[in-house]
């Protein structure tokens, strides 16, 4: 979060200066380390206020106006808010942003103003207000958690308003699924802006803001059970006839042109073909024994059966 501001202040030679608690010198190393541009570190005289007199009255004013945030949303909602919520820390930050935006210094400009040459004229609601907000969603129609969008769900969602993002002013909406940005969010009618259980159930921190999210419930799919028909059996040849022929024994008898009167003609159209493939020598011997043997079978008048035959491609390899 330090590197991050550093990078919105627009500044490469910066300052770390601090007191000589160990946390915050730990913290100002580790910052110093990943920092890409030139960084100096100071350290403030052992119990010396007076040394950091303009950081600390930033931090008290920051306070008081995160104190007056504070009692306005307990006064709205009913409610004790406590350090522990996730709210708290987004209510300190939020007052951070509405002190560096809005606050007008001595020299008549705000801080936001000094940095980016221009006023702030995002719109604001009031912290913990109860909005609804469009989710922003990818091509894939794809939200948090795995779950998709369908067509008929609802287009917005309620949610507490905690802020604006830094960096892409998008407004920020605490659910129990954690905190959302979306660039548009709709104000309720007065007597529905402020919800106690929302307030309550609202999950993420600024640093994580899925932590303690609550997990959707799944859908229960049951599964749809179906029959297909079966397919037409075709009666194929005896499998005990798929033998080969041993080395050397006598060729089984052609058939002769009675029988193949009473075969089908595409039948007969094959086996024609079949012969000229042999004689061509393209047919395997195997493959020959095999076709051979069975010529008696596929060409039998009481078999009364129609045989569906392979193209002569796949005969042929």
């Amino acid at each position: 979060m330090v590197l991050t501001f550093l990078k919105l202040m627009r500044h490469q030679n910066v300052i770390l200066k601090s007191d000589s608690e160990p946390v915050l010198k730990a913290l100002i190393a580790a910052v110093k380390e990943q920092w890409e541009y030139r960084a100096l570190v100071e350290e403030s005289p052992l119990y010396s206020s007076q040394s950091n007199e303009r950081a600390e009255r930033a931090i008290q004013t920051v306070r008081r106006l995160a104190a007056s945030l504070r009692v306005a949303v307990e006064l709205r909602l009913g409610l004790r808010m406590s350090s522990e919520h996730a709210a708290w820390s987004w209510l300190i930050r939020h007052a951070a942003w509405l002190h560096n935006r809005f606050h007008v210094k001595s020299n008549g400009k705000t801080c936001f103003e000094e940095l980016y040459r221009t006023r702030c004229t995002n719109e604001v609601v009031a912290f913990g207000e109860h909005v609804l907000f469009l989710e922003p969603i990818p091509s894939s129609r794809r939200q948090r958690q795995g779950r998709r969008k369908q067509k008929m769900d609802a287009s917005m969602r309620p949610g507490i308003w905690v802020g604006r993002a830094e960096d892409s002013d998008e407004h920020l909406v605490g659910t129990p699924q954690g905190v959302y940005r979306c660039r548009t969010v709709r104000r309720m009618f007065p007597e529905r802006q402020w919800n106690a259980e929302s307030f309550l159930s609202m999950k993420g921190f600024p640093w994580d803001t899925a932590s303690g999210a609550v997990p959707n419930e799944r859908i229960q799919r049951e599964p749809i059970r179906f029959a297909l028909p079966l397919p037409e059996v075709v009666r194929q040849p005896d499998s005990s006839l798929l033998t080969v022929a041993p080395t050397g024994a006598e060729e089984p008898a052609r058939p002769s042109g009675s029988q193949l009167k009473s075969v089908d003609l595409g039948v007969q159209r094959r086996l024609r073909s079949i012969r000229q493939l042999e004689q061509s020598g393209q047919l395997k011997p195997r493959l020959m024994f095999w076709i051979r043997g069975h010529l008696d079978t596929w060409m039998t008048p009481r078999n009364n059966m129609k045989v569906k035959c392979c193209s002569l491609k796949q005969v042929a390899m």
